[in-house]
C-alpha cells in the first residue's frame, strides 16, 4: 500500500472517529481513485461505513457493490460485505433482496465468525420482526452463537452503522 495513501487513510479513519464525517469523506471520495488497488478498496469500505453512518443508504449500498464487485470471485471479506449491505438495503425499503442478502451472508460465515453471525442474525430477527414475521425473529434470536463477548462488544462498535435496533419479545 502506498505510504502516503495510507497516511491519508488513517486521517480519515481519526476524522470519523471524531465524528468529523464530512471531512472523512472528502478525504476519502479522493482515494478512492487511488491507482492502488488496495488503497482503493479501502476507501470504498470506509466510505460505505461514513455513508451509513450519516444516512446516505443508497451511497453507502453503491460502495459496498464497487468493493464487492472489484474484489472478484477471491473475496475473503464476502461475509463482512454481504453483512452490512444487507440493513442497508433494507433501509431503503427492499426487504426481499435484504432478507436474500442476509441468506447469502450466513451462509458465507465460517465457523470463526460466530461474532459476526450473531449480529447479522440479530439484523435479520429485526427484518423478520419488523415486517410481521415475530415467530421468525423470536426463532433467530433464541439460536444466536455463542462467541468471545470482547470481540462481540468490539464488532457492535466497528458494525455500528449497520446495527439494527434491538427488538424486545
Amino acid at each position: 500500500m502506498n505510504k502516503a495513501d495510507e497516511r491519508e487513510l488513517e486521517k480519515a479513519v481519526d476524522l470519523s472517529e471524531k465524528g468529523r464525517h464530512d471531512d472523512a469523506i472528502a478525504k476519502l471520495q479522493v482515494l478512492q481513485t487511488s491507482a492502488d488497488t488496495e488503497v482503493r478498496d479501502a476507501a470504498l469500505n470506509y466510505l460505505a461505513d461514513e455513508y451509513a453512518a450519516t444516512g446516505r443508504n443508497s451511497e453507502s449500498e453503491s460502495m459496498l457493490r464497487r468493493s464487492i464487485q472489484e474484489r472478484g470471485s477471491a473475496n475473503e471479506g464476502l461475509a463482512w460485505q454481504l453483512a452490512v449491505l444487507a440493513p442497508v438495503v433494507r433501509r431503503q425499503g427492499r426487504d426481499d433482496e435484504a432478507e436474500q442478502l442476509y441468506g447469502r451472508a450466513l451462509e458465507a460465515m465460517t465457523a470463526d465468525d460466530a461474532e459476526l453471525k450473531a449480529v447479522t442474525m440479530r439484523n435479520l430477527a429485526y427484518l423478520y420482526w419488523s415486517t410481521g414475521r415475530e415467530e421468525q425473529a423470536r426463532e433467530l434470536i433464541a439460536h444466536l452463537p455463542e462467541g468471545d463477548e470482547g470481540f462481540a462488544e468490539f464488532l457492535n462498535g466497528v458494525m455500528k452503522p449497520y446495527v439494527e435496533p434491538e427488538i424486545s419479545l
